[in-house]
């Protein structure tokens, strides 16, 4: 989330040159603050950072170029924000998975959410853990203890048929997100 909160904070610190960029930014914003769904106005903000990442990125190429003309060392003749394009993505991600265990009824671009029904399979209230056999997926799914905390504990029992949403965890497991009862 760090680096999420850097560039909005920088964002607003920097001059945008390009108009097209600026109205889009601008245009975003606007969603960002009509919008009363949290997930999505994160989706805006997280749309809004690229679009901000990448005119950065666009506008320090030349410095590259030129550096690399003039035969400068190496640490100047590359884009350092090119080795930071995976990292953003990956904090993204983790800023939408986060909004998405406090908000499960949200959905976003990127993480695999998905509606499955599943068994459970272990449950440690002591430890307030629990894994779900989920059909159609060959891992069990992860419940964290704040999904525990807001789900009725009659569904956690061993054995008990359930329905869950499920994204892709930071490792790409598996991961519930809301847990409801199975209705044949």
């Amino acid at each position: 989330m760090a680096n999420f909160a850097f560039l909005e904070n920088l964002m607003t610190d920097t001059f945008i040159s390009d108009k097209h960029v600026w109205d889009e930014i601008l245009k975003l914003t606007a969603e960002i603050y009509s919008e009363r769904d949290l997930n999505i106005r994160l989706e805006f903000r997280k749309k809004r950072v690229r679009k901000f990442f990448d005119f950065i990125l666009e506008r320090y190429q030349p410095l590259v170029e030129e550096s690399q003309r003039r035969g400068l060392p190496r640490e100047w003749c590359i884009n350092p924000l090119d080795m930071l394009q995976d990292k953003l993505g990956a904090n993204l991600d983790r800023a939408a998975r986060s909004a998405l265990r406090l908000h499960p009824e949200g959905d976003f671009e990127g993480l695999n959410h998905r509606n499955l029904s599943g068994v459970v399979s272990k449950y440690d209230p002591s430890k307030k853990f629990a894994f779900i056999a989920l059909e159609e997926e060959s891992q069990d799914g992860y419940v964290s203890h704040r999904v525990i905390e807001r789900t009725d504990e009659s569904l956690l029992q061993e054995g008990k048929r359930v329905v869950c949403s499920v994204i892709d965890g930071d490792r790409g497991n598996p991961e519930v997100i809301n847990i409801g009862a199975y209705v044949e």
